[in-house]
């Protein structure tokens, strides 16, 4: 059985785009800029909250798990990019970024351990960044595993 695990793409744009708190490009040669945003919707996606499913006169028969499977979450955020061509920010703790794009409703697993160069150019790229101390091997196998997703090279 193959679970949707696809973020609600509308919801996370809109967010994106209104989102009250964006921190303004710094000038034209520095076009990237982020901000963290978490609510109640995503921490469900994310699988942060577990909401109980079924009750019956033995107890809670189960619970909603983890939708992505990432436990450890160290940041959630929003990243803006434009005409940027330069490394990537993220806390220094974390090994593993899952990232979707929110224009082209894509998603990616990378592996923060290695090089991350980021290249952007128009128009502007919004996405929703999850970072997490799980290595890039366990997130990839967990997926592979649990939700069916190919690995690739």
């Amino acid at each position: 059985m193959q679970i949707d695990f696809e973020p609600d793409w509308d919801y996370l744009l809109e967010k994106a785009c209104t989102f009250d708190e964006r921190i303004p490009y710094v000038n034209i040669k520095t076009c990237y800029t982020f901000r963290e945003y978490m609510d109640e919707h995503l921490r469900t996606f994310i699988g942060l909250t577990n909401e109980i499913t079924q009750v019956r006169k033995e107890g809670v028969v189960g619970k909603k798990g983890h939708t992505l499977g990432l436990a450890g979450v160290q940041a959630a955020r929003f990243e803006w990019r434009w005409e940027y061509h330069g490394v990537k920010h993220f806390p220094k703790d974390c090994n593993t970024s899952i990232e979707f794009n929110l224009r082209k409703q894509t998603g990616k697993i990378i592996d923060l351990s290695k090089p991350n160069l980021i290249k952007a150019i128009q128009p502007e790229q919004i996405w929703y960044c999850l970072y997490t101390k799980k290595s890039y091997e366990e997130v990839c196998e967990f997926w592979h595993k649990n939700w069916l997703v190919p690995r690739t090279k």
